[in-house]
């Protein structure tokens, strides 16, 4: 395992298992952590190191030593999503809105696109966007600097 602190004190956890370079970041001094993001391995790891890259959103380069060769891999932070569902009555009929949330370790990522049922919207400030349709199955969320998110919608 490997931790790394950036300029603006995000902190980067960096481990290697079953084949393949995790990492996760956290905005909030370790308290809580954003999505994992995975790079396949080619080999084992003996010895890893990491150093966190400032930006917006920034991004964490890792070097694996496989006892052969040097592999360096630069893993963004990852995105999670939260849904949320919302049921009201208009006049007779039953109006329901569902909201997907893009995140960063709990903070709202603006940036963000969610692609559904071939349409794509874009978040507001707060991450939040309104899912067009009423269908359900795979989504995926996307800003820039960030690894994407596959989320379902049940």
């Amino acid at each position: 395992m490997a931790l790394s602190v950036d300029s603006t004190n995000r902190l980067w956890a960096v481990w290697t298992g079953q084949g393949a370079i995790h990492a996760a970041r956290s905005r909030t001094a370790g308290m809580d952590f954003g999505a994992q993001v995975s790079a396949a391995l080619p080999g084992t790891a003996y010895q890893i190191s990491a150093a966190a890259l400032p930006g917006t959103p920034g991004a964490v380069d890792v070097v694996v030593n496989t006892g052969t060769e040097l592999v360096e891999q630069q893993l963004d932070p990852g995105l999670s999503v939260r849904l949320t569902k919302t049921t009201k009555k208009v006049g007779k009929k039953t109006v329901v809105t569902r909201v997907a949330q893009a995140l960063d370790d709990g903070l709202g990522v603006g940036t963000a696109t969610f692609s559904f049922g071939g349409r794509t919207v874009h978040a507001n400030a707060a991450g939040k966007a309104a899912l067009p349709g009423t269908g359900r199955g795979s989504a995926k969320a996307a800003a820039p600097g960030y690894a994407g998110a596959v989320f379902r919608i049940p």
